[in-house]
């Protein structure tokens, strides 16, 4: 007998950003009476389906994600990009888990979504099979519009969340190799996060990273997943700027925040930070904007 929620995302894989949609995913479904699991990457209830060349051979993850799904009462995306045409390994794994729950004839619900262009043939199918599809940013809306499927436009899961929910996620999800906290030993400084962009070409990222160095004298890099540590590392090596994990008093003791990354904004934001946007960023830009705040400052436009 069906018994549980499968909350579907990807958790556990070292970006804060899933954490807080975790969070907030958890938070939304505390209304209903039944229990809730996980298929994730890493360190879920379940494995998602086997992804790759090799994966046909993996019968046993296939197995387990199998048993997720029929177990289940419902399947719930718990927020974020997860269906990603721009990233082909990202969207089969996703995928697979959409066609698996429409073929077992499962309720699918997603939430807090973000697309990166508009569904093909076979995608437009399973979606049409979806109970209610949430879009966090208008251009998202814009894909799916107008193909007959159940969708409206949403908050991101993040917006959900307070201050003080914030920073207890931040104290559970430390990064490896970043600076202390104690190693920065003034206020009122600026946090920039910056990330690897499809289209950004590393001399153009060169570029922005020496322009906004140039322009702010007091700046403190936030990583909000492991590859920005290692974006840190590539460029910022020859610099004074920390690396530090986010954290409550990282940011109270700030003044302002730049970056391209929508959750890190986001808690920005709650911590009553005023914040710049990257022009690269289009999706992230629409969200603010559809919140109301077109004033926002934009860099590089």
């Amino acid at each position: 007998m069906s018994k549980y929620t499968l909350l579907v995302g990807n958790y556990g894989a070292s970006n804060i950003g899933d954490e807080l949609l975790h969070f907030a995913a958890r938070k939304k479904l505390a209304t209903q009476s039944l229990p809730i699991k996980t298929m994730s990457p890493m360190g879920g209830d379940f494995p998602v389906f086997p992804a790759g060349f090799r994966s046909i051979l993996n019968l046993r993850q296939w197995q387990q994600a199998c048993s997720g799904l029929l177990g289940c009462k419902q399947v719930v995306y718990g927020g974020g990009g997860l269906i990603n045409s721009q990233n082909k390994r990202s969207y089969w794994i996703w995928l697979q888990i959409l066609f698996w729950a429409v073929f077992f004839r499962k309720p699918v619900s997603m939430w807090g979504q973000s697309f990166s262009s508009k569904p093909g043939f076979f995608l437009r199918l399973l979606l049409s099979k979806v109970q209610l599809i949430e879009l966090r940013d208008q251009l998202s809306y814009e894909f799916l519009d107008n193909r007959g499927l159940r969708i409206k436009k949403a908050d991101d899961l993040a917006l959900a969340l307070s201050k003080q929910e914030i920073s207890s996620i931040f104290e559970k999800s430390q990064l490896k190799e970043v600076d202390a906290l104690e190693d920065i030993v003034t206020s009122g400084y600026t946090l920039v996060n910056l990330r690897y962009y499809k289209a950004l070409k590393p001399a153009k990222l060169e570029h922005v990273v020496n322009d906004i160095l140039k322009s702010n004298k007091n700046l403190v890099f936030c990583a909000f997943e492991q590859s920005d540590v290692d974006f840190h590392k590539q460029y910022f090596a020859n610099t004074n700027v920390k690396c530090l994990s986010p954290s409550a008093k990282l940011f109270e003791n700030a003044k302002q925040a730049i970056g391209m990354r929508l959750h890190f904004l986001i808690c920005a934001q709650k911590f009553g930070l005023d914040i710049q946007i990257l022009a690269y960023a289009p999706k992230v830009l629409g969200f603010f904007s559809d919140q109301g705040q077109s004033d926002i400052k934009v860099l590089y436009k």
